[in-house]
């Protein structure tokens, strides 16, 4: 069940909310529920993987610093990413004259990956390595440092994470826009086939390792050239495996880096966003006659 209409986050047993302001208003919206009964809740928790009287049920608590501001869930997800980012028509034309460029020589350094990186050792291993960080390996690292650090550390993380979400909803959008074969699956760089599900442009790890390691690097500028090297050694692994041709890694690293530069730019909304696990109904109904 998908229920979307906004109640008071007190009513939410378990939830535990922290104000910005002594006189906020908090608010939780219910993003996904299960059908749960007396003979179906344990296997519905261990599917969901919290304790036995949790899960069933995701809340999202937002915290208004207005009080009486009854926004609804689209006014507060508008908020997170109600900053437009505006590039310069001079960048854009930059953008879009180094992809033609890219998109025109595929061909040549396809071949050339082929016959210098494909079979090469070192670059096997290079590949193997860092090619996951732009999927579960790299969302793991972000969770675990969500899940060891500080206060701080915690903010970075749930930034970056916020930032390969939405490179993930940009990148996959722009796959099935675009519709291009992968270099894998031909030896002609120019198949283009609109809604047709082929999947090579844009590279959806490299957006999403360059989107993480943006926000990395903007909130650890010191280390910025770890985070941009970890991220380009991705883009080198999707070629090197023949998943992508240099221009999807290109255009995934642009998508990364503008939907880090959006993420960075609502950081206030975004870190005043709560996900947290309600009890089931079962557990209020047993809590109630208990």
């Amino acid at each position: 069940m998908l229920a979307f209409a906004p109640r008071p986050a007190a009513a939410a047993a378990g939830a535990s909310v922290r104000p910005t302001a002594p006189d906020a208003i908090a608010h939780s919206w219910t993003l996904w529920e299960a059908p749960v009964d007396e003979s179906n809740q344990g296997a519905l928790h261990l599917a969901n993987g919290w304790p036995t009287d949790w899960a069933t049920q995701l809340t999202l608590t937002a915290t208004d610093d207005a009080p009486g501001d009854r926004r609804s869930l689209g006014a507060a997800l508008g908020a997170v990413w109600g900053k437009p980012v505006r590039v310069r028509s001079s960048r854009l034309l930059e953008y879009a004259a180094l992809t033609g460029l890219l998109l025109a020589t595929d061909h040549g350094t396809a071949t050339w990956a082929d016959s210098h990186l494909e079979d090469q050792p070192w670059a096997r291993s290079v590949a193997n390595v860092t090619n996951d960080l732009g999927s579960w390996a790299g969302l793991a690292a972000i969770g675990g440092l969500y899940l060891t650090g500080n206060r701080d550390d915690k903010n970075t993380a749930r930034l970056a994470l916020a930032a390969a979400f939405d490179a993930a909803l940009m990148t996959e959008s722009l796959k099935w826009a675009t519709g291009r074969q992968r270099p894998g699956e031909t030896n002609n760089a120019g198949v283009f086939q609109p809604f047709s599900g082929m999947a090579s442009m844009p590279s959806g790890h490299t957006a999403m390792a360059f989107s993480m390691a943006r926000v990395l690097a903007h909130l650890h500028p010191r280390q910025r050239w770890m985070y941009y090297s970890l991220a380009s050694l991705v883009g080198l692994a999707r070629v090197q495996r023949d998943e992508h041709f240099v221009s999807d890694v290109f255009v995934g690293a642009l998508v990364g880096e503008y939907a880090a530069d959006r993420v960075l730019a609502n950081s206030e909304a975004i870190l005043r966003l709560r996900f947290e696990p309600a009890p089931s109904r079962v557990a209020r109904r047993r809590r109630r006659g208990a």
